[in-house]
Parts: structure tokens; sequence; C-alpha cells
């Protein structure tokens, strides 16, 4: 048991070592709870356990036993290791690995972004996930780059005869190029279209898809019939191509012309052999009940055109794998049926422990190891859900590691079309990740509203609350608004010649114009004390004032700001009258000006009432306790009060006002058991 002193009256005079008595004593806390306690001469110790329960300390023995680690928070405070920039790393993300949360089912097939089970055990494109997965994924290549280049230019570079540089090492390395690379079946074709390969192709793709210039030298065309036993199979050498870290795959020009897919057979340390199958023209991303060796993914339809089809297979299998790993397969079948909204103050393990105590207390329950006949379950269902420390509440990383032994083959069935087969290292395939995140902020934005629409109940508040709010799906969120907007600057910056981009941004800035309680599926706004502006992370009558929320919303708004300042300042300099760019019929200046009114006016507000959310000892996660003196206030969790603090370290060096600078100091002391004085 690990104890701690709670008194140390001075002694009289000093006693021997050797003769101080060792006893067990009750302690009595508040006259209310009695407590196991130990007493050592003149000193009373108390259980460690007990004294993080009270007063949610962390911390435990060292491995050797010889030390107690003492913390007065949990929080693990992200520092930014570059300036703060809207064209380079985001915040902390570069730490983050979204695909990997407790809380994303999986990454899409057909999209290629996260699938979360957030409010909704389903699934559904959340767009904040979606959102942080882009950033994730461009702030790591943002200081991967950066770093590439500080090597460089401090010649450590220098080798050319490095082991590195070597196709053993490489990045990424490529198979499959030539028709004699694969073993073809009695009853199929596999066909090598050398030259203008494009123009060979038969039946023609859609009009869309025939402007998507290949970029491969040659391409594959096969045909492999369903009924055959096996496909079109590319082997693959004992020294597995997913050495040196290349667990992702990427199908370079993919084109199906009818039911095209590809199957992936590897050994695990996990399952042994599995295959991953991935189809054009699946229903839905599935693996069979009762099936531990092959998981489908359905990754388009007949008629997308040309594609490079990007899987990280390790993420893949984890999530497939996460099915198998609870005690109990109730908890997997948990996503078979809908429990609706978690509350507010209840995780959504708590509601799936509730549900399935009433199922075996109606006599209901069912045994281990089988899933409900007939459902096939999803990649990723099931698993036990816990809160999370990246601040926006989306679950952590337990998974246990996947580790992939060998790729033994690949093969092609259907009709299609194939470049080569490449596999790549998480590093090399970060444009993929972050490009499919911004085309899906793309394809998914409201065109008229310039929402992005989630589309999950959210509940407020605990079912015993007598204010409990519900926002029904399609609401907007000036979070998630304000990160796409984020993601989506960088990325034109990194793609100019995607406009697509920079517009979708543009129009992300109505819902911060429009009253978040009249219409909460188009706007954000809110009034504070009827005098500062808030941008609402949940737009519920009355006002949440969430901070965290908001705050990402100014960094949206800032980027944006900074993205259209120097396109201006281009355009200004350029001598061709013609040079005038126009964004939903209004000009770049006419942009930044309303830009630069909504990030102003947010930025004061903060400066303002950031007071409000400071506590003594830690912060607020709302205000809703300032706006309905009936509510109870709502403490920030020790994780997002480190995202406080990661916000203002940031915000602080683009806006050093004295009162976010006083915050920040206050708030970054709390993290090491720092209070305020009493009166």
């Amino acid at each position: 048991m690990l104890t701690t002193v709670l008194a140390r009256p001075q002694p009289v005079a000093a006693v021997p070592q050797s003769a101080v008595k060792v006893t067990d004593i009750d302690c009595l806390i508040e006259d209310t709870e009695q407590v196991a306690c130990i007493r050592r001469g003149a000193d009373v110790y108390v259980p460690f356990d007990y004294l993080k329960r009270r007063y949610e300390l962390s911390g435990g023995l060292s491995e050797d036993g010889r030390q107690l680690h003492w913390y007065a928070s949990y929080a693990r405070l992200h520092r930014p290791s570059l300036p703060y920039s809207p064209y380079g790393a985001f915040l902390h993300f570069a730490d983050y690995t979204v695909e990997r949360r407790e809380r994303v089912l999986r990454v899409s097939g057909r999209r290629g972004v996260p699938i979360s089970r957030q409010w909704d055990p389903r699934g559904h494109e959340y767009v904040i996930q979606v959102a942080q997965y882009g950033l994730s994924h461009f702030s790591k290549a943002s200081i991967e780059t950066e770093t590439r280049r500080r090597e460089n230019s401090n010649g450590n570079n220098n080798n050319n005869d490095s082991d590195e540089d070597s196709d053993e090492f490489a990045a990424t390395r490529s198979f499959g190029e030539a028709a004699t690379d694969w073993t073809v079946p009695d009853g199929a074709q596999l066909t090598e279209l050398t030259g203008n390969a494009t123009a060979r192709v038969s039946p023609p793709p859609p009009p869309a898809a025939q402007q998507q210039r290949h970029s491969t030298a040659s391409l594959l065309r096969f045909n492999v019939p369903a009924d055959l036993s096996r496909g079109a199979r590319l082997k693959l050498a004992r020294d597995s191509p997913t050495s040196s870290g290349r667990t992702v795959l990427r199908l370079v020009d993919f084109l199906s012309v009818s039911a095209a897919s590809v199957t992936v057979q590897m050994t695990t340390n996990r399952r042994g052999t599995v295959r991953l199958h991935y189809g054009v023209g699946y229903a839905e991303d599935y693996r069979a009940p009762g099936d531990r060796s092959d998981i489908y993914f359905a990754i388009g339809s007949p008629g997308d055109g040309w594609r490079t089809v990007t899987r990280n297979l390790r993420v893949d299998l984890e999530k497939a794998f996460e099915d198998d790993d609870d005690d109990s397969e109730e908890v997997a079948a948990v996503g078979s049926v809908d429990i609706g909204a978690a509350d507010e103050d209840e995780s959504v393990a708590g509601v799936e422990d509730r549900q399935r105590r009433n199922r075996k207390s109606r006599g209901r329950g069912r045994g281990r190891g089988r899933s409900r006949r007939g459902t096939r379950r999803r990649p990723g269902r099931g698993r036990r859900r816990q809160r999370n420390n990246e601040g926006d509440g989306g679950g952590g990383n337990r998974n246990r590691p996947v580790a992939i032994r060998r790729v033994q083959w690949i093969s092609l069935r259907g009709v299609g079309y194939l470049g080569r087969v490449e596999f790549a290292t998480a590093a090399a395939a970060r444009p993929d990740f972050y490009r499919a995140a911004g085309d899906w902020l793309v394809a998914n934005q409201n065109a008229s509203t310039g929402a992005w629409p989630i589309w999950a109940r959210r509940a407020i508040g605990s079912r015993r609350d007598r204010r409990r709010l519900v926002l029904q799906p399609g609401w907007c969120s000036a979070m998630g608004q304000g990160q796409a907007i984020s993601l989506l600057v960088r990325l034109h910056r990194h793609w100019p010649d995607r406009s697509d981009y920079l517009a979708a941004a543009v129009r992300g800035l109505a819902p911060f114009h429009r009253d978040a309680a009249s219409d909460s599926t188009a706007g954000v706004a809110a009034r504070l004390f009827n005098q500062f502006t808030w941008y609402e992370e949940y737009p519920v009558p009355g006002g949440l004032f969430v901070l965290n929320g908001f705050v990402y919303s100014l960094f949206g708004l800032y980027d944006l700001r900074q993205l259209l300042t120097d396109l201006t300042a281009k355009q200004n300099g350029s001598s061709s009258s013609s040079s005038q760019q126009l964004i939903d019929g209004a000009s770049l200046h006419s942009h930044l000006a309303n830009v630069s009114r909504l990030y102003s006016t947010g930025m004061e507000s903060l400066k303002s009432v950031i007071g409000l959310f400071d506590h003594g000892d830690g912060t607020y996660y709302d205000l809703r306790h300032v706006t309905n003196p009936t509510e109870e206030p709502r403490r920030a969790r020790w994780d997002y009060h480190g995202v406080h603090v990661t916000q203002l370290m940031a915000l602080t060096t683009l806006e050093p006002d004295p009162r976010l600078l006083a915050a920040l100091d206050r708030w970054e002391k709390y993290l090491n058991g720092y209070r305020v004085s009493h009166n």
C-alpha cells in the first residue's frame, strides 16, 4: 500500500529509528469516510491511492519500487517546436495519430478518411476528426521536411553511398509494373500496355476520369473472372516489402471497369495469415461473422475513374482486430445496435455497460465468442472507449501493437487497370492522407450555408439535468469550421492550383455570421452578456461558450486571414489587369475584410473574458454556469486544461496581450500544483 505523510508534528526529542513503533490506525475523513492508514511514531501515513482519487493526483511507484512519482495533473503539455505558421505544422498536431484513436472505427475505404463513433456507435464521417486527420499528417510532413532541410544545411547528408539510399531502405518500393511479374491462372488475362497507354483503355473511362492524367509509363489490363479459384498473383520475395517501416500500400493508377478488387495476403503476429480485400462495388467495409482471416474494404464505385488507392495496412489490421480484443463478445456486438447518444457526463462505455447489465438481467445475454447471426461486423466495431489526452474527447491509442511479418502475395480480380503496386512508409504517403481529408471537405460542405454538417445526435448534459439540450443530426460546429479552414489554407498553399480548397475555406466563413440559437445547422455565433461575440463549438440555445473549440476557430480565421493577405499582396503586385481573382463573385479584398472582422471580434472577446475560465487551480471547460446559474460548473479535465495551455502558448505569439500572457502564466503553473492565494 502506497502511503504519504498526512501530518508531521514536531517531536519533543529525537527518537532512534529502531525505537519508532509502526501501527495500523483508522483515518476518519471529514467524519464521513474511514480509510486504513499507518502510524509511524508521530507521523500518520495515508494511502496514496486514496489521495489520488480524492485530490485527482497522478503517479505511482517507479519500476524498481524505490521511488514514488507524484504529479498534480496527468496532462501532457505540448510545447511547440516551431513558431506558429498558417502554412506549417498546426499547433501540436504532429504528436497525434488520429486514425489509431479508440473512437475511430476505421479509415473509410471509399473516402480515405476516419469513420468516427463519437456520439454514434454506428459510425459517421465527423468533420473535426477528418480535419484533425489531415492536419496531423500535414504537421508531421512539415516537421519532417524542416528536419531534413536542417540536416542538409548542416552538411549531414553528404554520404551518397549510405545504405539508406539503397532500394532496400528506400521510403517507397515499386512492384508489378511488368506483366511477367504476375502469375495468371487459366481463364484470366493480364496484358501490359505501353506507349500512349491511356488512349488504349477500353471501354474508355468517364469524361471526368479521362482528364486525370496517369503517372505511370505503362498500364496492366487485367480480366480475372470471379468464378476462378484464384486471381492473378504477384508473389513477393521473403524479404517483405513492409520491412523498414513500409506498411502503406499504394495502388498507383487504379481504374475499375467491372468489380475490380485487390487482395493482400500477409502473416501477422496476432492472427497468423490474414487477407485484406480492397474492392470496387462492395456495399461497405465489413468482416464476415466468425471469419478472422478476411477483411473487406469498399474502395469506390464503378465510374470513379483513375485514382491512387492508399491504405495503411497496419492501421487496417489494428481496426479489424479490435473486435477480438475485448473480454466479452457482448461489447463487440454493441457496434451493431443503436445505443443512442451518451450523456455528457457518462462515457459511451458506461452506456454500454448499463445496457449489457439490463440485457443479462432480462436473460438475454449472449455467450462469449458469438455474434448476432447474419450480422456482418465492420472493422473496428466494439472496442471499449476511454478518454484521451488529445483535447477533443476522441479516445486514446491503446490498441495492442500489430506487426506485419511478411506480405506473401497480392492478387487482382475483376476487370480493370493498374499502373504499379507500391509499398511506402507513412512519411512518404502523407500527401495522400492529407489530400484525402481536403477532398472530403470540398465534397461534403453545404454549398449554400458553408457549413460542414455533423450527422450525429449530440446530447448536452446528463438526463438528470433540468436543462438537457440536444443537437439533432446536421448541426455545425465552430471548432469544425475552424479546423477545416486551417487544413484547407495549408493545402491551397501547398497546391496553389487547387482553387477549390481556397473557395471552400472562404465559404466556411458564412456560419460565423449566423446566430447559433436560431439555426444550429448553419450558424455558430452567440453573444455572451449580450456584449461579446463567441463562436460556439456546440450551437445550443443560451450558449455553452466552450473555450477550446472557440480558440480553435480563431486559429482557422487567423490562418485564412494570413493566406488572403498574401494572395491580395501578390495580386496587387501583378501588372496584369485580368489578375483580379474572384471567389463566389467577390474579390479577395472583400473576403479579406470579412475574415479580418471575424477574427478581430473573436479575439477581443477572448481577451475580455479569459479570466472567467480560471477557477484558481485549473480552468473551466465552458461557461454554462455563468449564463445559467442553476448549472453546476464544468471544470476542465486535466487533458483539456493542457489543451488550453498549449493553445495560449501559440496564441500569445500572435497576440501578446497582457491578459492572455497572465492567464498563460497561471494556467501553466496549475499543472504543477500551484493554487492562487486566499483572500
